[in-house]
């Protein structure tokens, strides 16, 4: 409930301002350039800031037949205005002769006209309040993620912690957010601040100096360069000077220091008057100087850089808002009408994809099935079977619509009928709390008297098309019902096609797992890293499978497949031709990448999970340190790699491999209990800042990781999600 007060205020205040935003963005962005453009014109043109104020008004004395007024600007060049060659003029001085230099520009219409636009989108002062407000409407949308973002990590410092990419454009609006959250609250705070002395809403105050006019004097007369105020005033605190009209001791030099203003007699050099500025001018100054960037060129990039977000803001938040839409739900049975009810828990609409197209597999097989959100939990008047959805937010918490799936449950628990009950969650293992709140709703289904567990809890890692109907068939057959899902309602993103040759694979019938190894050549398609996957669809089918790519060169990668009799995809590969031409897609896997300096790195992998490693192995060009666990059923099983291995080692690209084999007669072993025998090296590595990669099975992944955060609590006094969080613990597990 608090998470979706958040997001609907988020996503409100977004709607109602982003035409204003976009426009103030683009043309923030542009106005980012000005100031670095004056600062190259401002080369050669800075004085020095220690120079004593009196040096300046002599050089400068010495040039002009009359000055009327000095002024330093933002970026540290003096401005001079007076008669010069019999002329009226402003120009700028040589910061060491004070002799005219150059004329002060005015500035360009270009930038004259996106300024009127920033400011006022041509619409005078209504268009100024106007921006005004859509500067305090983007301080509440930062203010909002802000707090989204720490309702997403659970905690304040998870927000400096890495993100983990689950969804390219929510992985897109968080990143963007966490590095330009400082400089938008800034921006859109300064454009408030200046937005209200505007409209004097903060008042104007000026200066009101007190001199006592009686008490002027004519003398001692000093020479100007004797004038103590213009000896000890150095230039680094002086920002403009005003010089008296005619001979008069009621005529001051009007002296403006950083923080306050000072009249001087002309004749005495005694200072009349002094008083500071106005904490209103001190705000207005800083706010147009933190908004603008004017003299200092790096934060004016940083502001440009920031502006530039915006959009990205807009497109990645609007596209997340629609996606969700997607997940509307809609029934085509009355709830108690049906012995089938679906509830369904999600963030952003992925597990409700699932859920619906769960609900249609049912609805083509004549069953009459209902299907809501947990938070709509009631009555269900003729339920049989009731089956959960779910993903985790968060450090183990329901999603937005399913927090209170549990107090519901509770308040009816007795009421309603005996029924079945199957929890499936989803998530991605690169979470600590993998599916934690699946298993939280299981445990409160088993408390129920009459209900009783119908298939134990299943994870669906990364929204595994394969995982789930894995779970769905054998649901189906537990339940006696056909069903056969659809992925009308489950289509994932790729990041481009990839058009293969096939250049050669090894024999299959000599593998005792069933596996091999296809090599493929890139003809046309996107760059990639090992790790990435490749998405394959049979011919004949809409659903696609994807293999972890083990890359060799720029333009070949290699798979390790399992063959399945039943596998349709594996049974169209392991069938290719060389110089077959195969089309797929790219799915970038960001998060399971090997890391670009050098480190040590342990990696593990049981039978074709070793795929990905293949790749950073042979392309280990910084020499890092790898140590790699492999597991598979027999020590045959190793065959099929070994003549790679020997060769990585031999060239050094690999320091050492330790196996274990689960079905070797009298030696039956797990790759866990390998990292539990070499728990000392393991947890040397992560204090190294080392990193540890897995890829393989989900029962796999369970087992090691149980191990190693024994090794990280015992050894390093700091649990596993530490070090995940720091992403020197990478998995990529199915």
């Amino acid at each position: 409930m608090i998470i979706s007060f958040w997001r609907y205020c988020h996503l409100a205040l977004a709607i109602s301002s982003f035409v204003f935003l976009l426009l103030a963005a683009v043309s923030g962005a542009i106005l980012a350039i000005e100031p670095v453009l004056e600062e190259i014109d401002a080369i050669g043109l800075k004085v020095d800031d220690s120079q004593p104020l009196y040096q300046l008004l002599d050089q400068v004395d010495a040039h002009f037949e009359e000055v009327f007024s000095i002024k330093k600007n933002s970026y540290g060049s003096i401005e001079v205005h007076g008669i010069y060659e019999g002329e009226d003029q402003t120009v700028y001085v040589n910061p060491e002769s004070g002799k005219p230099a150059s004329e002060v520009k005015q500035q360009a219409p270009f930038f004259q006209f996106i300024t009127n636009l920033h400011r006022s989108l041509f619409l005078g002062s209504f268009g100024r309040a106007l921006l005004g407000i859509n500067s305090f409407l983007l301080l509440l949308i930062a203010a909002t993620g802000f707090v989204l973002i720490l309702k997403r990590t659970g905690r304040f410092l998870g927000f400096f912690e890495p993100v983990i990419n689950t969804n390219n454009y929510s992985f897109l609006h968080i990143i963007s957010g966490k590095w330009t959250i400082v400089p938008l609250m800034i921006i859109a705070l300064s454009g408030v601040l200046l937005s209200l002395v505007r409209f004097s809403i903060i008042p104007s105050l000026n200066i009101v100096h007190a001199v006592d006019y009686d008490l002027l004097e004519e003398s001692p007369e000093l020479i100007r360069s004797e004038f103590p105020v213009f000896s000890s005033t150095t230039l680094k605190d002086f920002r403009e000077i005003e010089f008296p009209f005619f001979e008069d001791p009621e005529e001051f030099y009007r002296l403006g220091l950083t923080n306050g203003e000072v009249l001087v007699n002309q004749f005495t050099g005694k200072i009349e008057s002094e008083q500071a500025y106005p904490w209103t001018v001190m705000v207005s100054s800083l706010s147009i100087v933190l908004h603008t960037g004017q003299g200092n060129w790096i934060w004016a990039l940083i502001l440009g850089v920031a502006s530039l977000a915006i959009p990205l803001f807009v497109y990645s938040g609007f596209t997340l808002t629609f996606q969700r839409r997607k997940g509307l739900i809609r029934n085509k049975y009355a709830k108690d009408d049906c012995d089938y009810v679906v509830l369904v828990g999600s963030e952003n609409g992925s597990t409700t994809r699932f859920a619906k197209a769960f609900q249609q597999a049912l609805i083509s097989a004549e069953r009459k099935v209902y299907l809501e959100e947990l938070n709509s939990y009631g009555h269900y008047a003729s339920i049989k079977h009731l089956v959960v959805f779910t993903a985790t937010y968060g450090v183990g918490d329901p999603p937005s619509n399913a927090t209170k799936f549990v107090d519901r449950f509770l308040e009816t628990n007795g009421s309603t009928q005996a029924f079945a009950y199957s929890v499936v969650g989803f998530g991605s293992t690169s979470y600590p709390d993998f599916c934690k709140y699946a298993y939280q709703v299981n445990g409160v289904l088993n408390t129920h008297a009459t209900s009783k567990e119908f298939l134990p809890v299943h994870t669906v890692n990364n929204q595994s098309f394969e995982s789930f109907t894995d779970w769905v068939n054998r649901w189906g057959v537990l339940a006696g019902i056909p069903i056969t899902i659809s992925d009308e309602h489950i289509s994932n993103e790729f990041d481009g096609e990839l058009v293969l040759k096939v250049i050669r694979k090894t024999d299959l019938e000599s593998s005792v797992d069933d596996t091999f190894l296809l090599f493929l050549e890139v003809e046309k398609g996107p760059a990639f890293q090992s790790g990435d996957l490749l998405a394959v669809t049979p011919p004949g089918e809409k659903r696609a499978r994807f293999y972890s790519i083990g890359v060799l060169n720029k333009t070949s990668f290699v798979l390790s497949i399992k063959w399945l009799e039943q596998g349709r995809c594996s049974n169209y590969l392991s069938a290719s031709e060389q110089n077959q031409t195969i089309t797929g897609h790219l799915k970038r896997n960001p998060d399971f990448h090997f890391p670009q300096k050098k480190r040590p790195v342990v990696m593990i992998a049981t039978g074709t999970g070793i795929g990905p490693f293949m790749g950073m192995i042979e392309n280990n060009i910084l020499g890092s340190d790898i140590t790699l666990y492999w597991g598979g059923k027999y020590d045959k099983s190793l065959k099929l790699y070994k003549n790679y291995i020997d060769d990585w080692i031999e060239d050094g690209k690999l320091t050492s491999l330790h196996t274990a084999f689960s079905r070797q007669y009298g030696n039956k072993k797990y790759v866990q209990h390998l990292i539990e025998r070499d728990a000392e090296k393991v947890a040397h590595v992560l204090k190294s800042k080392g990193v540890v990669m897995i890829c393989g099975s989900i029962a796999m992944q369970q087992g090691v990781t149980t191990v190693l955060s024994v090794i990280c609590e015992k050894s390093l006094g700091k649990p596993l999600n530490f070090f995940i969080n720091r992403q020197q613990v990478r998995m990529d597990c199915y």
